[in-house]
C-alpha cells in the first residue's frame, strides 16, 4: 500500500502537512505584530520577543526534520521543492492578513478631534431653539 503504516509517501505527506501548518502559524504570528498597521509599516524585526517567539519554534521544527528524531515522529526531511510547496500554501496568510488590516482601516470610524466631540456633546445637552 502506498500509504501503509511505514510508507515513505505517508511520512512525506505527514511532514508536508505538519510543516505547512507550522509555517502558516509562524507567518500569522509575524503578521500580527500590529492589529491595524501593515507589516511594511511595523516590521516584525522591531519586536524582539516576537522574533524569538517565531525563531524558537522554527528551530525546534527544523530539529525534528533534520535530525534522527524525525524517525521517532514518522517524519522525513524535506527537499527544496517540498519547501516551495509549503511556502506556496502557507505564505498567502500574510496577504489575507494585510487585506483584512487594510479593510479595517478603511471601514473603521475615524477618530474625532476634541473640538468636534465638544460640539456633539453641547448640541445634545441643550434642546434646539
Amino acid at each position: 500500500l502506498a500509504f501503509g503504516e511505514h510508507s515513505p509517501l505517508k511520512a512525506n505527506a505527514q511532514t508536508l502537512a505538519l510543516t505547512t501548518l507550522v509555517s502558516l502559524e509562524l507567518f500569522k504570528a509575524l503578521g500580527a505584530v500590529s492589529m491595524d498597521q501593515s507589516i511594511m509599516r511595523v516590521p516584525p524585526i522591531k519586536n524582539k520577543a516576537l522574533c524569538i517567539g517565531v525563531a524558537l519554534p522554527l528551530c525546534l521544527h527544523l530539529t525534528l526534520l533534520y535530525t534522527p528524531l524525525r524517525s521517532l515522529f514518522g517524519l522525513t526531511a524535506l527537499t527544496l521543492d517540498d519547501w516551495r510547496t509549503v511556502f506556496l500554501y502557507a505564505a498567502p496568510i500574510l496577504i489575507v492578513d494585510e487585506c483584512l488590516k487594510a479593510l479595517g482601516r478603511y471601514v473603521a470610524p475615524k477618530p474625532m478631534a476634541p473640538a468636534e466631540k465638544n460640539e456633539i456633546f453641547d448640541s445634545r445637552a441643550s434642546p434646539p431653539v
